[in-house]
């Protein structure tokens, strides 16, 4: 890592964990330069907060900005949590089945959640009260969806007072046939057994405390090997595994879910980079960790330092259409499936093999239009 990428792992490993930071004066530069590489990894508030919290010594300048940004990061989390329990209220109401993912949930996960830069509500409803959900919403908030027409799709969008929704009718638009009618077994069994989780003083409903974090943890390893992730992601990882006392029934299944799947070599990475990167105790994983999964942490690394957030960072071409910017994606994608083959490799064969002769296929067809 670069010297200046080591500052920011070295301020995360013990900002999460509460622990406090050498007390030290920074000049206006690097405050700033921390300031841009932990915005870029979604991590901004958090290094902002253990800045205060430590008395680092800042001019006036940096100093009002630092208070400024936990504040607004304050307001937003406040503003997110408002439209999560409006929609908990009104899908309950009505008596419609669902559960909330990620987001507003994990970040109950952190030492102090209002410092975790929010992000959409993400919520489930079953293919049996979809259609329900949907019409209640817009009718109940008179908003318009916003519809991809891609076979990846996983949702429908939706702002209502400044907060965006997302409603999803699957968790994950797996390649793999099998690991897609896996995943909808599993998501009829989790309605059945929810959990609730306080948010802000409510109840949320989620997902039970293992599926929780392997459906946290699928996400992640998405991100990164189609698009690249940043550090906010391990975060959250990181931060559900420290809470969680594990039994012998819960490693059982989660073992069994990552198997299944094949991603139990991609869960051992990411614990790997949780460990040496973000501090966490190794006392706090489920399974132990081998020379082999920590072998991944320097190429994961170099991967979220190089794109940041949802590796919006390494994309040269800004503009999300034409053959320059298709095939930049298409050869990223494929230099990260070379580099995390073996954190999912039945994903992983099957885009090469079934996946992306299908859309070259049907790019061919649309340009002899």
């Amino acid at each position: 890592m670069e010297p200046l990428e080591k500052k920011l792992t070295d301020v995360l490993r013990l900002a999460l964990w509460g622990r406090p930071l050498p007390r030290e004066t920074l000049t206006s530069e690097q405050f700033r330069q921390l300031c841009d590489i932990s915005n870029k990894q979604t991590c901004l508030t958090i290094v902002c907060k253990a800045f205060l919290d430590s008395g680092i010594i800042l001019n006036k300048y940096d100093a009002a900005f630092l208070l400024m940004t936990i504040e607004k990061t304050r307001t937003n989390n406040q503003v997110v949590t408002h439209g999560l329990h409006s929609l908990v209220e009104l899908l309950t109401a009505h008596a419609i089945p669902f559960f909330v993912v990620k987001g507003q949930l994990v970040g109950t996960s952190y030492l102090h959640p209002e410092c975790r830069i929010p992000g959409d509500v993400d919520f489930y409803v079953p293919p049996s009260h979809f259609d329900q959900a949907r019409k209640l919403i817009a009718d109940t908030w008179k908003v318009s969806y916003e519809e991809g027409d891609g076979d990846d799709e996983q949702h429908i969008a939706f702002t209502n007072e400044g907060v965006t929704f997302e409603m999803h009718y699957t968790l994950m638009k797996f390649y793999n046939r099998s690991n897609r009618q896996r995943l909808e077994h599993l998501l009829a069994e989790d309605m059945r057994h929810l959990r609730f989780y306080t948010v802000d003083n409510k109840k949320v409903p989620g997902l039970p405390v293992v599926d929780n974090l392997f459906y946290t943890f699928l996400h992640l390893i998405h991100h990164l090997t189609e698009l690249g992730v940043g550090l906010r992601q391990f975060c959250d990882m990181a931060c559900l595994l420290n809470i969680h006392q594990w039994s012998e029934g819960e490693r059982k299944r989660l073992r069994s879910l990552l198997t299944s799947f094949d991603y139990f070599q991609g869960f051992q990475a990411v614990c790997a980079v949780c460990v040496d990167i973000l501090g966490l105790d190794e006392s706090c994983l489920p399974f132990s960790l081998r020379a082999e999964d920590r072998r991944y942490v320097a190429p994961i690394m170099k991967a979220v330092f190089k794109g940041g957030n949802f590796g919006m960072y390494g994309i040269k071409h800004k503009v999300r259409s034409g053959w320059r910017y298709n095939m930049e994606v298409l050869l990223g994608k494929l230099h990260r499936y070379r580099m995390f083959y073996r954190l999912s490799p039945k994903e992983i064969r099957s885009c090469i093999f079934f996946e992306l002769p299908a859309k070259m296929m049907m790019s061919l067809r649309r340009s002899d239009k």
